[in-house]
C-alpha cells in the first residue's frame, strides 16, 4: 500500500500536491509572458530611439501605495521600500493586492 490511513488522506494528498504543481505552473508561465514582453521589439525601438538606459527597456512601475509599486502586472515592493523597517508594509502589500 501507499502507507495511508485510508481514501481521505490520498484525495488529502493528491490535493496538496495538485496546488503545489498549479503554483509552479502560474508562477512559470507569468515569467514566461514577462520575458516575452520584455523581448518585444517596440518597447526595445522606443527605448533605442529615446536614448534612455543604453538601448534597454526600463520596466514601468506604477505605485500603488507607501513601498508598493506594480511591474508588469505584479504587486512588488518599490525600490526605496524598507520591510525591514517596516512591519505594516506585507499588510499594505497584500491589500494592494487584492485590490489591483
Amino acid at each position: 500500500g501507499l502507507g495511508l490511513l485510508d481514501a481521505d488522506a490520498l484525495l488529502r494528498q493528491v490535493y496538496e500536491a495538485a496546488r503545489v504543481i498549479s503554483y509552479a505552473g502560474d508562477v512559470t508561465w507569468r515569467e514566461v509572458g514577462r520575458v516575452l514582453r520584455a523581448r518585444s521589439v517596440r518597447p526595445r525601438l522606443r527605448a533605442m530611439m529615446s536614448g534612455r538606459n543604453g538601448g534597454k527597456p526600463a520596466a514601468e512601475r506604477s505605485p500603488l501605495a507607501e513601498g508598493v509599486v506594480e511591474q508588469d502586472g505584479e504587486v512588488v515592493l518599490a525600490r526605496a521600500a524598507r520591510p525591514e523597517r517596516d512591519p505594516v508594509l506585507p499588510l499594505r502589500a497584500a491589500a494592494a493586492a487584492a485590490q489591483a
